[in-house]
């Protein structure tokens, strides 16, 4: 790792107190004895330590060359959207929600509070760029029509043998016909998978775009509505 020493211990350091590295006699999948076991899963309890080990993959990632890209086994999933964020890599195939908007949170307690949240590339335009217009790379998921996102999964699916998960976010007004249609164009277009998200006055919604309601839809003091 190309870190300075004071890092790499401290990020060592860390790995070990968050069990993430062990020693001892280990009886690996494959079979095989090991005197240690490394196990970055429980990287997602350590936010911090998540951001370090994002930092540092880094610099070892970004000389590599893909021609293609194999399945990514799901306990890495976490680490690979850190090293994303660090990276500022764009959202890919998945258009950002909007470029500023409202998160519902689900607290220990059981209740539920809102974050304001703000894209980073939407940010570091504003920051480099105040008094310039937005170019027109900042579309957002809810300013593309359904066929739109179908056919950017279209186009990297020939390249996937899995489905690709990517959520198509449907208006609330949209036309039953028209929503069937958006599964019959999947299948038209050979995608292994579709998954749309349509608001309703039951199922709410996890982000907004807008100044979230006072009261959520399915909250308690609504059990009788």
């Amino acid at each position: 790792m190309t870190l300075p020493p004071e890092q790499f211990a401290r990020l060592a350091e860390g790995l070990l107190q968050a069990g993430c590295v062990r020693f001892g006699a280990f009886t690996l999948k494959s079979g095989l004895k090991s005197p240690i076991y490394i196990d970055l899963r429980r990287l997602i309890s350590y936010p911090a330590l998540l951001q370090e080990v994002a930092q540092a993959y880094l610099p070892l990632l970004t000389p590599l060359a893909f021609d293609r890209l194999v399945a990514l086994p799901y306990a890495a999933i976490p680490i690979a959207t850190a090293i994303s964020l660090a990276g500022n890599v764009s959202s890919g195939l998945e258009p950002v929600y909007a470029l500023r908007y409202q998160r519902r949170l689900q607290m220990p307690d059981g209740s539920c509070r809102w974050v304001e949240m703000e894209d980073a590339a939407f940010r570091l335009w504003r920051q480099f760029h105040p008094e310039k217009p937005l170019p027109g790379a900042f579309v957002t998921a809810t300013e593309l029509p359904p066929e739109a996102h179908l056919q950017m999964q279209a186009v990297l699916q020939k390249y996937v043998d899995n489905a690709i998960s990517k959520t198509i976010q449907v208006p609330e007004d949209y036309p039953f016909e028209d929503f069937q249609d958006v599964y019959r164009r999947a299948w038209q277009l050979g995608l292994k998978g579709c998954t749309t998200y349509r608001p309703s006055p039951i199922r709410g919604a996890v982000l907004l775009p807008k100044t979230p309601p006072e009261t959520h839809c399915c909250d308690i003091n609504r059990e009788g509505d």
